[in-house]
């Protein structure tokens, strides 16, 4: 990886399989810890937590306690308040010079602070959904900037964001040689539309006969995964007539099923649509489009009834790593297990489930290349099957396993169009008189709204400004003094920046 100040890490799988690739990750939390200095390492759950502190028990490292002393502190809220302000004590006076833990960690002070890793830095964990709604990452390069702290941010795909950093010239880019790549990950290929036609109408089956005959040829060789982006049963319905969305008759919003047998329901109102027609065809047929883990599970017993099928969800639980030996595990993104040596194969559907907005790709096609990363290498026999039409870019990267093309190349496109992250994202939120008067909020004496560098998005309900870099501090205290005031008068109002932010593509 380096000697870099600031690195953004792409990692490949290692021989183990596991979720984070454990040698990689903590050699450099060693080497830091070695020294004079204190190491932070920050993951995503318990899972990776669970991993990277049996690693570094098993390396003669002991988890800290009051009774015993140690060397490795955790701060995990599954702990309980006692234990966690313990382990926060001896990262703070540094009788634990390694730090482990999940998204509070970014803000947990060392002594002589000599590294923050940060692992898998684009997942959805690290947003802190309290104000003033922090992002680990943030932290993290705030703090590697002010304390002179090195810093990596790792992962199987690196995010938009990290990607930015590295486009911005703040931080370097470590990958390793296409020949170590090859040599490490599975064989990747996505099945788009013209690829499903050549099959026929089995090529249309939410799994076509080609990804069938790799899940087959896979059980002969250890454990498959089938990784499904939607929990529940059945998300989306439509006409089996003519195809069109099918709608709620009371309010209009989309019909699933709650589960094998149930009638159609409205997601947004609750309401049972017993007599559902299309008002576009009047057929009275519906087809389940959009299924979730539960239907997959169900039709994955019928399709391989000999074979042990494994769920894991939040819903059903969250299997660990290495509790499943054979058989199919099905799962949704973020719960799947890693498993011993690594998966035979593995298929992916529904993979252009969420895809329509400007960045999206990115996020999807991290969640894919982490599930990958656990599949056996492509000289193991080791493949994948990505089913679903893919934007260009992300097919390519997929394929030739090149994820840190694709999030440079996202990062750029941004940047073109003026988009977060190279624009700060304002969100302002208030009764429309608070937000009217928020537009004619002036700056330099310019209407806030009318500044060149300065524009609103489209948005129900809210005041949502994208503003550039230089400006942006003076639109927030700008707002942030009307939030006073209304707050002061009883008036609701919240300020926001740098949330999350999606447009249509």
């Amino acid at each position: 990886m380096g000697g870099d100040a600031r690195l953004v890490w792409e990692a490949i799988p290692d021989s183990d399989r596991s979720s984070l690739p454990l040698d990689a990750v903590l050699a450099p939390v060693l080497d830091a810890a070695e020294g004079d200095g204190s190491a932070i390492l920050i993951v995503p759950d318990a899972r990776a937590i669970a991993a990277a502190v049996a690693r570094l028990e098993k390396d003669g490292l002991a988890r800290w306690t009051t009774r015993s002393g140690g060397e490795v502190a955790v701060i995990h809220t599954e702990d309980g308040p006692t234990a966690r302000y313990e382990n926060y004590l001896a990262g703070l006076t540094g009788s634990a010079r390694i730090v482990v833990g999940t998204r509070p960690t970014a803000f947990q002070p060392v002594p002589r602070p000599a590294l923050i890793s940060m692992w898998a830095d684009g997942n959805s964990a690290y947003h802190d959904p309290h104000a003033p709604y922090p992002h680990a990452r943030v932290v993290a390069a705030i703090r590697a900037e002010t304390e002179g702290t090195r810093l990596l941010l790792g992962g199987w795909a690196p995010s938009l964001e990290a990607a930015a950093l590295v486009e911005h010239g703040w931080a370097a880019w470590g990958v390793a040689d296409r020949a170590s790549v090859r040599e490490a990950v599975p064989a990747v290929d996505v099945l788009t539309g013209p690829r499903r036609e050549e099959e026929g109408p089995g090529g249309w089956h939410w799994m076509p006969g080609t990804a069938w005959r790799v899940v087959r040829d896979g059980l002969d060789r250890g454990p498959v995964f089938v990784l499904v982006p939607r929990a529940g049963y059945v998300t989306a319905l439509a006409c089996a007539r003519c195809g069109g969305w099918s709608v709620c008759l009371n309010c209009d919003g989309p019909l699933g099923r709650e589960g094998e047998g149930c009638p159609p329901t409205c997601r947004d109102c609750g309401k049972e649509n017993l007599d559902w027609h299309c008002p576009d065809c009047h057929g009275r047929r519906l087809a389940e489009v959009r299924q979730g883990i539960e239907k997959v599970a169900g039709e994955l017993k019928r399709m391989a009834p000999s074979t042990r099928i494994h769920v894991s969800s939040a819903d059903s639980g969250i299997l660990d790593d290495g509790e499943v030996a054979d058989g199919i595990v099905v799962a949704t993104p973020g719960a799947l297990p890693a498993v011993s040596g690594g998966y035979a194969a593995g298929v992916i559907v529904g993979a252009d489930s969420g895809l329509g907005r400007v960045g999206t790709e990115v996020d999807s096609a991290r969640l894919w290349f982490g599930a990958a990363a656990l599949v056996r290498s492509r000289k193991a026999g080791g493949r994948v099957i990505v089913v679903g039409d893919l934007e260009p870019a992300a097919r390519r990267a997929l394929e030739t396993w090149t994820p840190g093309d694709l999030a440079r190349g996202a990062a750029r496109e941004r940047a073109n169009l003026g988009l977060p992250p190279f624009r700060r994202v304002i969100q302002f939120e208030g009764p429309p008189s608070l937000l009217d008067e928020a537009r004619g909020k002036e700056i330099g004496g310019t209407p806030l709204i009318r500044r060149p560098d300065v524009d609103e998005v489209p948005s129900d309900g809210a005041l949502v400004l994208l503003a550039g870099r230089g400006v942006a501090q003076e639109v927030v205290v700008a707002l942030r003094g009307l939030v006073k005031e209304a707050s002061a008068t009883g008036v609701k109002a919240r300020l926001r920046v740098d949330g999350p932010f999606e447009i249509e593509g």
